[in-house]
């Protein structure tokens, strides 16, 4: 079975000292308000190593595997720059509210 990434960030964070420590996030199988917490915990810990590449996936399956609806490309985006401005807004406004269509 392959291992959670974010996981596996955390724990390499207090493993090393100078790793960049970089997730892949599928925008389609996570929370954003969890991915900014679990984001900025890890950060805290490694001392500023954490940083995120965003993913809009394009594999059908995947989206099946995980019940999530497969969107069509541009709506796909669209739920991602969603995603970003959450993940943004929570991590540098102290009072964030968001709605969007996702």
């Amino acid at each position: 079975m392959q291992q959670e990434a974010i996981t596996c960030t955390a724990v390499l964070s207090a493993q090393t000292k100078r790793l960049k420590l970089i997730n892949a996030i599928h925008t389609g199988f996570w929370h954003p308000a969890m991915i900014a917490k679990v984001g900025a915990t890890i950060d805290v810990y490694s001392k500023g190593r954490f940083a995120i590449n965003i993913l809009t996936g394009w594999f059908k399956d995947d989206f099946r595997a995980f019940g999530e609806p497969w969107l069509e490309h541009d709506e796909r985006y669209r739920c991602s720059e969603e995603f970003i401005q959450v993940l943004k807004g929570l991590w540098t406004q102290d009072r964030f509210a968001f709605k969007g269509d996702f």
